[in-house]
C-alpha cells in the first residue's frame, strides 16, 4: 500500500533510540552480527542478499563536496569517508538538471525523451490554470523498485514529495511511500530509522530523498565566514526562526511564506549576496551529511552496514552566481554546464572489503539502476533500460567509453547536451519551435550551438565553434549521435490530478506559480 500525504497513518516517531548517535564523523564501529538478508522460507544455506539504500540529496553539485576537490568550508565528512569506503564517480552526469525527470531517469534507467516526463512544472502550471492536470509516469513502464519488490526485497520511500508526489509515478513498487522529508528533524528522519530498525531482518530497499540543501536555505552555519559577527547573528537567529515555522505555515498558502520570509530577512540584513546564500548551501549539504552519518550509524547499530549497498546522488545542482551574477538562489533547471549536471555519485558494495577506488570516466544516471541489479545478481529485471553496469570501471573489466545526454526542460525553451570524457556539445531549441513540434524534437539544422573542451576550459567559457576549424567537425558528430539517441517517438504520459497540499508544496519550493 502506497501512502500519500493524504492518507499516511499516524506513526510512532522514535526519534529517541538515535539522539546520543550525535553529529561526528562516523567510523567502522564493532555491529552486532548481521540480521539482513535471508527471507523466511529460503532454505538454510542460502546466501544472505544485501539491503540496498539509494540516497538523493536534491540540488547538491559535486563541486561543493570535499572529496571532488571542495575546500572553502568542511561540508561532507561522512560522504567523505563513505567514498574512502566505496567507489567514487568523478563525473557523474544527470540526465536532467531538475527534480523530476531526473529521478524517473535514476529509477527506470531512461532517458527524459524515452520515459516521457519532459513538460516543466511551470508548463504543467499553465495547464493547470486552463483546466488541464498534470502527468505521470504510465504504469507499464518498470522501476527500480518494482524489480526489487518483486524479487523479495521489502521496499519504502521517504522523500520530500512535491516534485517527488507518488501520484507523478514515484509510488510504483514501493510497498511504503513517504513525502514528509522536505526539511530534516528528529521527527521524519526517526520514522525512517523507526522503518529501517523493523526491516532489518529481511532484505531491504530504502530510497531516501530530501530538499535539506534545496532552497530555502536553512541552515546558517556558515554565515560567520562571510558576514560581521552582529549581521551574521541576526540572520542565524533569524533564519532559525524561520525553519521553525510549522509546515501548515508553509503550505498549503498562497506562497512559500518560509522562503520568501527569509531572502525578506537577508535583504532587511542587507545579506542577500551570493556569498551569503553560497555560505547557506553549504550549512544545508552539511546538514545533510550530518543525517547521512546518523543513518550510516543506524546500519551500523542495527548489525547490517556491511551487508548494505549504499548509493549517494543528488539530481542537479544550483547556480551560484556562476555566470549571471543575479543569479545565486534557487535557480536551476535551465543550463547544461557541469556545475548544474555533474553531481555526486558514490557506490559502496556490500562486504567488509574496503574499496575506496576513484572512476574518472563520464558515467550517467542511467547507469545506476542496472549497476544495483549487477550487484545483486539479478538478471530478468533491466531488459528494458538504457543504462549499463558501472561495476566493470571498478573491476577493471571491459566497459566501453560512455556519454552522457542530458535534457534540460524547466523552461519554455529546451536544451539538450552529450557529453564524453572530454567535449560537451549543447544546442538551444527556442520556445516556438518546442510548442510546435515538441519537447523531443531536434531540427536537422540547429541555430544555437555550443562546444567545450570541458577539460582545458571546466568553466566551459570558451564556445569552440566560432574560434577552432576542427570544431564543427566534431560538433556535427556530436549532434548527430544526440539526434540518434533521442531521435525516436517521445514517451508516452498519463494525464493526473494532484491535490491541493501537492500543488502548493511546489509552490514552496519556487517550481510553480512565482
Amino acid at each position: 500500500m502506497v501512502d500519500s500525504p493524504a492518507q499516511a497513518p499516524v506513526r510512532s516517531r522514535g526519534a529517541v533510540a538515535f539522539l546520543a548517535l550525535g553529529l561526528a564523523l562516523t567510523v567502522p564501529g564493532c555491529p552486532r552480527e548481521p540480521r539482513a538478508g535471508r527471507p523466511l522460507g529460503d532454505p538454510p544455506g542460502a546466501p544472505v542478499r544485501p539491503n540496498v539504500v539509494l540516497v538523493s540529496i536534491d540540488t547538491l553539485r559535486a563541486d561543493h563536496v570535499n572529496a571532488w576537490g571542495y575546500e572553502a568550508r568542511r561540508t561532507t565528512p561522512n560522504l567523505d569517508h563513505l567514498a574512502n569506503w566505496g567507489v567514487l564517480f568523478e563525473n557523474y552526469i544527470t540526465a536532467a538538471p531538475w527534480t523530476t525527470p531526473a529521478h524517473l531517469s535514476l529509477f527506470t534507467s531512461l532517458g527524459p525523451s524515452t520515459h516521457g516526463m519532459t513538460t516543466s512544472f511551470l508548463q504543467m502550471w499553465g495547464d493547470l490554470a486552463r483546466g488541464s492536470g498534470f502527468f505521470r509516469l504510465p504504469a507499464e513502464r518498470v522501476t527500480l523498485a518494482e524489480v526489487l519488490r518483486d524479487h523479495g526485497w521489502k521496499t519504502g520511500a521517504f522523500t520530500a514529495g512535491g516534485p517527488l508526489d507518488p501520484k507523478l509515478g514515484f509510488e510504483q513498487g514501493f510497498e511504503r511511500y513517504e513525502t514528509t522529508m522536505y526539511k530534516l528533524d528528529d521527527d521524519n528522519m526517526g520514522e525512517m530509522f523507526d522503518w529501517v530498525h523493523e526491516s532489518a531482518g529481511e532484505p531491504f530497499f530504502l530510497f531516501w530523498h530530501t530538499f535539506e540543501v534545496h532552497s530555502p536555505y536553512l541552515q546558517p552555519r556558515f554565515v560567520g565566514d562571510v558576514l560581521p559577527a552582529s549581521t551574521a547573528r541576526e540572520v542565524r537567529d533569524g533564519t532559525e526562526r524561520i525553519a521553525r515555522m510549522p509546515l501548515g505555515e508553509i503550505w498549503p498558502g498562497p506562497s512559500s511564506r518560509q522562503r520568501h520570509a527569509h531572502v525578506a530577512l537577508l535583504e532587511s540584513q542587507g545579506a542577500y549576496t551570493a556569498e551569503v546564500c553560497t555560505a547557506l548551501y553549504d550549512g544545508g549539504i552539511r546538514s545533510a551529511d550530518d543525517w547521512l552519518g546518523r543513518l550510516l550509524d543506524t546500519l551500523r547499530e542495527e548489525g547490517i552496514y556491511d551487508n548494505t549497498i549504499i548509493v549517494v546522488t543528488s539530481d542537479h545542482g544550483e547556480e551560484l552566481a556562476d555566470r549571471n551574477p543575479q543569479n545565486f538562489h534557487n535557480v536551476h533547471g535551465h543550463v547544461l554546464y557541469d556545475w548544474m549536471i555533474r553531481v555526486p555519485l558514490v557506490i559502496k558494495p556490500a562486504g567488509r572489503a574496503r574499496e575506496g577506488k576513484r572512476v574518472a570516466g563520464v558515467v550517467r544516471t542511467i547507469d545506476v539502476a542496472p549497476t544495483l541489479l549487477d550487484l545483486l545478481s539479478i538478471t530478468d529485471g533491466g531488459s528494458t533500460m538504457q543504462g549499463a553496469s558501472l561495476r566493470p570501471l571498478w573491476e577493471g573489466g571491459d566497459a566501453p567509453p560512455r556519454e552522457a545526454i542530458t535534457e534540460a526542460s524547466s523552461r519554455t525553451y529546451e536544451r539538450k547536451s552529450i557529453r564524453d570524457d572530454r567535449y560537451k556539445y549543447i544546442v538551444t531549441i527556442d520556445a516556438e519551435t518546442v510548442a510546435r513540434l515538441g519537447r523531443s524534437y531536434l531540427p536537422a539544422q540547429p541555430k544555437v550551438e555550443e562546444l567545450y573542451d570541458v577539460v582545458a576550459d571546466p568553466g566551459e567559457r570558451r564556445n569552440l565553434i566560432p574560434s577552432r576549424r576542427d570544431a564543427r567537425s566534431r560538433a556535427n558528430q556530436m549532434y548527430a549521435r544526440l539526434r540518434a539517441a533521442i531521435g525516436h517517438t517521445p514517451g508516452r504520459v498519463e494525464p493526473v490530478q494532484l491535490d491541493e497540499a501537492t500543488l502548493r508544496q511546489l509552490e514552496a519550493l519556487g517550481y510553480v506559480g512565482d
